[in-house]
């Protein structure tokens, strides 16, 4: 519902079987709930990001508040663009699932988001 896109960077090894992937997630503006608070507009996201590789192997939960603010006399430019949260995952070579959800606290609407990525040779 929130349009979200999950993007990979290339990865880079990181000691023995270990890789550092970046992550771009990516949530339209445009679907987000901001609320008037003074001279700005906002909004509380929070974004989970979890791994599975392959042989079953579950990585812990990770959950990073994402706040929104806007000032009013930009909100006009903010519209059909994107928010984007960066970060990295370590991980092992193989192909794991990436899995990313977005929800905005504010409406409780939430997205997922599962890639495969091929990590390492």
């Amino acid at each position: 519902p929130l349009g979200i896109e999950v993007n990979f960077g290339t990865a880079k090894k990181d000691g023995r079987n270990k890789y550092l992937l970046p992550i771009l997630v990516r949530i339209p503006f445009d679907g987000l709930t901001l609320l008037p608070n003074g001279d700005v507009v906002e909004g509380k996201v929070s974004i989970f990001v979890i791994v599975k590789d392959e042989e079953h192997g579950i990585s812990d939960l990770k959950k990073i508040p994402y706040p929104i603010r806007v000032p009013h006399d930009q909100l006009d430019a903010a519209e059909g663009r994107e928010v984007g949260y960066r970060t990295v995952l370590r991980i092992r070579s193989g192909t794991p699932r990436v899995a990313v959800g977005v929800w905005d606290e504010l409406s409780g609407i939430e997205s997922f988001v599962h890639k495969r990525v091929r990590v390492g040779s």
